[in-house]
């Protein structure tokens, strides 16, 4: 929550556990609380809105690796929830909420979102609170691999791809061209991504 809660562009439930709940976890904690949660030395600036009224925007790097296991954690809960029994596979978490600058992680984030977009065009929105929290689940493909998006606070998007312990997807030609600095083209539907 303390990572998410506060990002600009969230609806206003996110702002007031933010400036609520969040900010009585940091001033109790007396800002180690942010220590733990960013990795890198993090600023503080504070932004007038308008006469005599001001916000504090903190800007850091996050504890990426993290923030995956905490969403893989709720990918897994998620997963027993819809299905019953205890998964056993792979999780693999994607943060698309993060900043990137130009280059192939930011393409691949791009690519992501659409393709995750075109797959989940009529599966239902899940979740009781969905202001809050909600999620998305494809169907799984041929390979048995399928996602989950799940979404924080109506902007806080967090992917994950699901591989079965029982699936056995082919080699993927185009990540072996992306990692070899190979340039490579990526169509889906009328848009191209250009990786390297």
């Amino acid at each position: 929550m303390v990572c998410l809660a506060g990002l600009v562009g969230n609806n206003s439930i996110g702002y007031r556990h933010n400036f609520g709940k969040v900010g009585r976890a940091v001033r109790r904690s007396a800002g180690r609380l942010l220590q733990k949660i960013f990795i890198a030395p993090q600023r503080l600036y504070r932004v007038e809105l308008k006469d005599n009224k001001f916000v504090d925007v903190l800007w850091g790097s996050p504890d990426v690796p993290r923030l995956r296991r905490c969403f893989g954690q709720i990918v897994r809960g998620l997963l027993f929830h819809d299905f019953g029994r205890a998964f056993e596979g792979q999780v693999h978490i994607h943060l698309a909420f993060l900043h990137l600058e130009a280059g192939n992680a930011k393409t691949f984030n791009d690519f992501l979102k659409k393709r995750l977009e075109m797959d989940l065009v009529d599966c239902p929105k899940l979740g009781s609170n969905p202001e809050v929290f909600y999620y998305q689940r494809s169907e799984p493909d041929e390979f048995g691999l399928f996602a989950y998006r799940l979404r924080f606070y109506g902007r806080v998007e967090v992917m994950a791809g699901v591989l079965p312990a029982a699936s056995n997807p082919p080699a993927n030609i185009i990540q072996k061209f992306i990692e070899g600095g190979i340039k490579t083209i990526v169509t889906l539907g009328p848009e191209e991504f250009e990786f390297n």
